[in-house]
């Protein structure tokens, strides 16, 4: 029986690499998550400059723009 042989090659190559893969795997899978948590940040952030941009217009607008305006957003509603 080799069990020197076998001991090393368990505890010296299949465990570190193994850790290694496992490590690899969850660092793979926390930076997916990050981008995708960034990119809704980043939808977020563009809705919400949107959303002020219109209020801003809205607020500032004469009467016959006002009236434009909320007829276009009565067109775009979801419902």
């Amino acid at each position: 029986t080799n069990q020197g042989q076998y001991y090393k090659i368990v505890f010296g190559r299949l465990i570190p690499w193994g850790l290694c893969f496992l490590v690899a795997t969850y660092i793979f899978i926390t930076g997916y998550r990050a981008i995708g948590v960034y990119r809704y940040n980043a939808d977020v952030r563009q809705s919400m400059h949107y959303e002020r941009a219109w209020l801003n217009l809205q607020q500032h607008a004469k009467k016959k723009m006002s009236i434009a305006m909320d007829e276009a957003y009565d067109r775009t509603d979801d419902k």
